[in-house]
């Protein structure tokens, strides 16, 4: 009877030592997506209690809870799975879940999810800027973004687009938004061009390249960055490597450009007729038939046809424009790499206009240690533009010997050549007199001389980058130094020839000027990332 007693009490405490067992048991296991990759910093929680913690950098986890428990596991963007905790391991593929994924946006200071913003933002994804064939960014801004008026003045290459947000912000001073790219403060094209090429320090950036752009339209940017941000604050993140394997992504392009909508001009026979009676209206039209300085009369070429000039067809084209770019991303557990080359030929719908561009990107995000976060972004761009007289570039004046103007008002019963071969200028060089029988001036200059004797060109050499470090001091709470550069060089030719046109009252102009602009960054900010916080005390 004792033996059976002995037994019987040694089950029981066999029981007992199971049921104690299997209350303090550890379950461990992995969380990954659907790719298979691990999933840190994922929410594990015993279901009904305050038991919880979180995943390492590797996915892996461990959690106290015995068999009849529910483990739940959640992640921002993921659906939530709650599974038994029956087994000692327990191993959860999460899926992704577009109805829980919030837009994320950049507030100057940060990121923030969208619906939490408070501010007035406006914001357009890269990838719908690089659908938009253009010479930089800022131009296909058009019609994008709510309360952000862009347009583009022209069609002279190098123009940068003119960017009003809210309205004009001011009446002396500058009424372009700042323009910070990935935290650094850049030149927006203000007071730089020298020349009458058309320079816009903007096309540096490659618009495959551009992750978002999101504008800040409210006085609270100035508490950010101060008088700089009156006329708003435009914030450009460039693209980084995505979790997964090694990404090669290669875009080629080709468009053509040729001007719309030109006004309808007369021909010769309209031309003089209409002038001629004018001359008549004004009561000088007894000159005509016997004068010397008056009267408005067709001519011909060499070969006996009637001149009739398009000046059109000498100021315009038709261009073409090439745009190729390849670059390679990826990322790991604890590395993001971007690597980017691109290069672009573009054809202006005036003649002489050309734009070029080489440009190259790498960015660079490692987690050192669990708590220190390095990372750098280089950019460095090579661009030239030749332009040509217009007027239109940003701080230029309107000379008469204008492409555009000139071919809208000279005259239609003049040649560019004169039947020997040469150009049609006078023996002064000054403005077209024509001839044959016409005496009267028609004020106006050769535009065919121009475009092959002047040249206008700039170039410019373009360096960005930035280096941070992101220390995590609390739970919830990091500390991120920034230091960053924003280089730009900018050589300036120009030249005008001495015998018509501008350069003629000069006795002929050659200029060069060699700019050199230079910003640099410095920041130092602490970011209490609440939601975080929160989420860690209720899993702790």
């Amino acid at each position: 009877m004792k033996h059976k007693f002995n037994g019987i009490l040694a089950l029981l405490l066999m029981l007992i030592t199971q049921i104690a067992f299997a209350q303090d048991r550890v379950v461990s296991g992995k969380v990954t997506d659907k790719d298979g990759l691990p999933v840190p910093v994922a929410n594990v929680k015993v279901k009904g209690t305050s038991t919880g913690t979180q995943t390492d950098i590797d996915g892996k986890y461990k959690i106290k809870a015995n068999a009849d428990q529910t483990l739940v596991f959640s992640y921002l963007g993921m659906k939530s799975q709650e599974v038994k905790a029956s087994a000692g391991v327990v191993n959860v593929k999460m899926m992704s879940d577009s109805k829980e994924l919030d837009e994320v946006v950049m507030v100057g200071y940060g990121s923030q999810k969208k619906r939490d913003v408070t501010g007035a933002i406006a914001t357009i994804k890269g990838e719908k800027l690089a659908a938009i064939p253009s010479q930089s960014f800022d131009q296909a801004l058009a019609g994008q973004m709510a309360g952000v008026n862009a347009s583009t003045p022209n069609g002279v290459l190098g123009n940068q687009a003119v960017i009003r947000v809210r309205g004009v912000n001011s009446i002396s001073l500058s009424t372009y938004p700042l323009i910070v790219i990935d935290g650094v403060p850049t030149w927006n094209g203000d007071n730089i061009n020298q020349t009458q090429a058309a320079n816009n320090p903007l096309s540096s950036i490659n618009s495959n390249d551009i992750e978002s752009v999101e504008v800040l339209k409210d006085a609270a940017a100035t508490a950010i960055y101060g008088s700089r941000a009156s006329a708003g604050v435009m914030l450009i993140t460039t693209k980084k490597g995505k979790k997964g394997k090694t990404s090669v992504n290669f875009n080629s392009t080709m468009t053509a450009s040729s001007p719309y909508n030109l006004v309808k001009l007369l021909n010769a026979d309209q031309f003089t007729t209409i002038k001629n009676e004018g001359l008549t209206n004004t009561g000088v039209a007894s000159l005509i038939p016997n004068g010397t300085t008056s009267g408005f009369y067709t001519m011909t070429d060499a070969n006996g046809k009637l001149v009739d000039t398009n000046w059109y067809d000498i100021a315009y084209r038709t261009g073409f424009s090439y745009d190729q770019s390849v670059n390679v991303s990826g990322a790991n557990e604890t590395t993001r790499y971007y690597l980017s080359l691109g290069r672009l030929d573009q054809e202006g719908i005036f003649r002489n206009n050309n734009f070029k561009r080489l440009s190259s990107r790498f960015t660079l995000d490692h987690k050192l240690y669990n708590w220190l976060n390095i990372g750098t972004i280089v950019n460095y761009t090579t661009a030239q533009t030749d332009g040509l007289s217009t007027g239109s570039a940003n701080g230029g004046s309107f000379n008469s010997g204008g492409a555009a103007r000139l071919a809208f008002a000279q005259a239609p019963n003049v040649a560019p050549f004169n039947n020997d071969g040469t150009y049609n200028i006078t023996p002064g060089g000054g403005s077209i007199i024509g001839k044959g029988n016409n005496k009267t001036n028609l004020q106006w200059t050769n535009a065919q001389y121009l475009l092959d004797k002047n040249t206008f060109f700039v170039q410019n050499n373009h360096i960005q980058g930035n280096f941070y470090a992101d220390v995590k001091l609390l739970k919830g709470m990091n500390f991120k130094t920034l230091y960053g550069i924003d280089n730009l060089t900018t050589e300036n030719k120009d030249w005008l020839d001495a015998l018509h046109g501008d350069g003629q009252s000069l006795g002929g102009a050659a200029t060069n000027t060699f700019n050199k602009y230079s910003i640099t960054n410095i920041q130092n900010v602490i970011n209490y990332n609440k939601t975080f916080n929160d989420t860690h005390n209720l899993s702790a």
